[in-house]
């Protein structure tokens, strides 16, 4: 009824100004439909509300509204990466610190400013020293890893790295894609062996800058399938942690020479 008097006035005021209702509106019939103004070079439809009045949606744009609007899921992907200080992000070498941008420390500087995850640094200095360490070289994490940080575990005692680990499995959400990354064969070999249930899904990756013997931690690598243990070069780092994922090649690429799944 409401569409009907509203219609009618129109009707009503072009009468008045002298103008003629257009053919293709033609006469009422006994159903209700949706009236189209093509002839008069609209090329806008006629929605229906409730209240019985319309307003104009192209659908054009109705489709291109639906598809920016992305679906929320509560348990989305979240990756987490837990990462070594001394030997991992600062190199052992000095000559890898030179070269700039392109440099080691200049790369892995990039990677952590464009990473959108959320890491904890392992260190195995002591709190204000490593967070010292942390602020001269990152100046855009001094506000997250003060020495008080909950996002830094440092100590110089033997072994709390392992207990450093099993507290962060407790912290993370199960849904959660863990990545520890280390230089430190010995705590990840430890953490493969004697970390909580909730460790065993994560995914470790021993770093192989700055060594000078890699032999070891290769026949270490032999004893898994790279899925769970895999070396991981400087590109695979910056990939990783600054985009997300590692582009190059598939997450198991790099053990299967030694798994011998190699094609």
């Amino acid at each position: 009824l409401g569409w009907g008097l509203g219609f009618a006035q129109v009707l009503l005021l072009g009468s008045a100004v002298g103008l003629r209702a257009p053919a293709a509106c033609g006469s009422f019939s006994s159903s209700l439909r949706t009236p189209s103004f093509a002839d008069a070079g609209i090329s806008v439809k006629l929605k229906f509300r409730a209240s019985g009045s319309f307003s104009p949606y192209p659908a054009q744009r109705l489709a291109a509204s639906a598809r920016r609007r992305p679906e929320i899921r509560a348990n989305a992907a979240l990756d987490v990466y837990v990462l070594g200080l001394e030997g991992t992000l600062t190199s052992i070498s000095a000559e890898k610190e030179e070269g700039g941008p392109t440099g080691t420390a200049g790369r892995i500087h990039g990677a952590l400013r464009r990473c959108q995850s959320p890491f904890y640094i392992l260190s195995t200095s002591e709190p204000s020293k490593a967070s010292e360490i942390i602020t001269k070289k990152w100046d855009f994490l001094a506000a997250s890893f003060s020495a008080g940080s909950p996002r830094l575990y440092a100590s110089e005692e033997e072994g709390t790295k392992l207990s450093a680990l099993r507290e962060i499995s407790t912290r993370i959400p199960a849904h959660a894609r863990v990545h520890y990354i280390d230089s430190d064969l010995r705590t990840i070999q430890k953490a493969l062996e004697g970390g909580t249930p909730q460790m065993d899904k994560w995914r470790m990756y021993w770093t192989n800058w700055g060594h000078d013997d890699v032999s070891t931690a290769k026949d270490f690598l032999k004893n898994y399938d790279g899925t769970r243990a895999v070396e991981m070069e400087l590109d695979d780092f910056v990939e990783l942690v600054g985009t997300g994922v590692i582009m190059g090649y598939p997450y198991t690429h790099r053990n299967e020479e030694y798994s011998g799944k190699a094609q």
